[in-house]
Parts: structure tokens; sequence; C-alpha cells
């Protein structure tokens, strides 16, 4: 499985995420700030199943990383954790190009989870493929996934 991304200031939390038993099996992608989780999501070699960020992160606001994975990681499911209250306003949230918002404290194999179930790949070729053979009518289409598992 590919590793998620954690991109969060508290190095208390990261410790105990890396503490936990799956850490070991599918060690995850660390970010203490902004600046490192749009590097790291902006590096095409390295693969990433989902980003979960903290909105207190430093160095950028946690909307730029947000359109940074948006940019460079297109289906990438985003999660935000939180310590306590939500830093957005329930109208906010619902604008967010989000998942889930979820609250600390949460253990790695609970983040892992998450991404299970919506962790796929965009195959560029599929999509090609499907465009150039379509002689549907424009309102007849039928679709086909272009994601794989």
């Amino acid at each position: 499985m590919r590793p998620i991304l954690i991109a969060d200031p508290d190095e208390n939390f990261l410790a105990a995420l890396l503490g936990d038993p799956k850490a070991a099996q599918n060690p995850p992608l660390v970010a203490k700030n902004g600046k490192e989780a749009q590097l790291k999501l902006s590096d095409k070699t390295q693969p990433i199943a989902g980003l979960f960020v903290n909105p207190r992160i430093l160095s950028t606001d946690v909307l730029s990383v947000i359109r940074c994975c948006h940019m460079h990681r297109p289906a990438t499911p985003i999660f935000l954790i939180h310590d306590g209250t939500s830093p957005f306003s329930e109208e906010q949230l619902k604008s967010l190009p989000i998942q889930e918002l979820l609250k600390k404290p949460i253990t790695y194999s609970e983040l892992s989870a998450k991404v299970g179930p919506v962790n796929f790949v965009f195959n560029p070729n599929i999509a090609s493929e499907e465009g150039h053979s379509s002689h549907e009518a424009i309102d007849k289409i039928s679709f086909r996934s272009v994601y794989h598992t």
C-alpha cells in the first residue's frame, strides 16, 4: 500500500503515530510544516495514498496545502485533523474539498483505514483510450471507471 502523508506541527502527535505497529508495516510520510508538505506533494516519484493535514500547519496556510494536493495529486483523498475546536465554521467546512474532519487523538491505524476505501489511482492510458474510442452521442454517454485500485 502507498504511504499516507501527515502534515502536522505537533511533534508529540507525529511521534505517537510513528510508534503505532501499523506504521512499521507501512511507514507514513510526515511534514512538520506546509512547505514540507507541498514539496512532498509535488514530488511525483513518491506515491501518496492520502493527505492528513492539521489546519494549524506552519509556514503556509492549510488552504495552500490543499490546493497543492489538488494540483499535483488529483483524486487524492484529503482529511483535516484538528486538536479540538475546528478552526472552520460548518459553512466553511462544507465548501472545503476534503473527505472528512477528524479530531485528535487518533491512531495511525485509524488514519490508514480512512484511505483504504478511497485509495485509487488515476490511469491516464485508460482515460485516453476511452476518449479516443468513444463514438457515442453526447446525450448517451456511458461511463467506465478510469480509476483502479
